[in-house]
């Protein structure tokens, strides 16, 4: 979720047929901790949290799929962002396409994958203490 807001950065995410913006964002950055970036992608899986969340499967719902990508929105107006991912590949889903769309436009980022850790790496140690160290390091190259 956050990617998507990053991404969007701004714009309109979803509009209503009327053309009144549902969603719209404004960031200066992202943390992007192992978050999907492409729900229909060559690295993802279609399962059942996905179907749920997006209120149908890819074959019932591709416009809602698309839209819900954050690699779809990444282009020039992309903040910097942080990508923070464990050890489980389906997690990193559109990372690398969006890593390159982001070096194409000159837009500053960081990819640090941490090994042998669980989805939910980032609530338990050993892996808490690297994510909070990226984190901060991260930020102050950004805000300092």
């Amino acid at each position: 979720m956050a990617a998507l807001i990053e991404t969007t950065n701004g714009n309109p995410i979803f509009e209503d047929n009327n053309n009144n913006v549902k969603i719209s964002s404004k960031v200066n950055a992202i943390i992007n901790i192992d978050g999907i970036l492409a729900f229909k992608h060559p690295e993802s899986e279609e399962n059942t949290a996905a179907n749920l969340w997006l209120g149908g499967s890819y074959d019932e719902k591709p416009l809602v799929w698309e839209q819900a990508a954050a690699l779809n929105h990444t282009d020039s107006d992309t903040p910097p962002t942080l990508f923070i991912n464990s050890s489980i590949p389906r997690f990193h889903a559109g990372r690398n396409d969006m890593v390159a769309i982001l070096n194409k436009n000159g837009i500053y980022n960081e990819v640090h994958t941490i090994q042998n850790s669980p989805h939910s790496f980032w609530f338990l140690n050993p892996w808490f203490d690297d994510t909070i160290l990226f984190t901060t390091q991260f930020l102050d190259k950004l805000f300092k």
